[in-house]
């Protein structure tokens, strides 16, 4: 195989996910992303609300059960897999911190696969500071999280 050229390029995330546990149905998720030069915002901005839809997903309803025994998938078709809706999600900004990319097309830098990442910790997080207990295992369906405060109660 030879090698044609090699560049750096540098994949930066910073995310100060805050998440509060509230029981109203107001919620708002704040992205900020070091993207390099945005090439085309308003599809910046749906990749990035497309993966915080998904790590909202993973963190609270996503789930994929398997056969102990046997190790196939039980979970085979969509109406047992909770992906969340658009009408389920937060008020959602981004904001884009555009610094040039020297070795990047057009000065960009990836986008599409980070945001998935800051979802997850930040709620479970937010959950533990929220009931006292850790949940170590996604998801964290409401009915685990009510389970939690019950047994509080006790």
């Amino acid at each position: 195989a030879k090698i044609l050229g090699v560049r750096e390029v540098y994949l930066i995330e910073r995310k100060w996910p805050v998440v509060y546990v509230d029981l109203s149905p107001q919620q708002r998720y704040e992205a900020v992303k070091d993207s390099a030069a945005v090439l085309n915002p308003e599809t910046a901005k749906g990749q990035i609300y497309g993966g915080v839809m998904q790590g909202i997903g993973q963190a609270l309803s996503e789930k994929i059960e398997y056969n102990p025994e046997t190790g196939t998938m039980k979970t085979t078709h969509l109406r047992k897999y909770n992906i969340p809706r658009f009408s389920a999600m937060p008020e959602y900004e981004c904001i884009f911190i555009e610094n040039s990319q020297p070795n990047g097309p057009f000065g960009a830098r990836p986008i599409a696969e980070h945001p998935v990442i800051g979802p997850p910790p930040a709620i479970l997080n937010a959950l533990e500071d929220a009931t006292g207990e850790s949940l170590t295992s996604l998801p964290a369906t409401s009915k685990r999280v009510k389970q939690i405060l019950e047994r509080r109660q006790d």
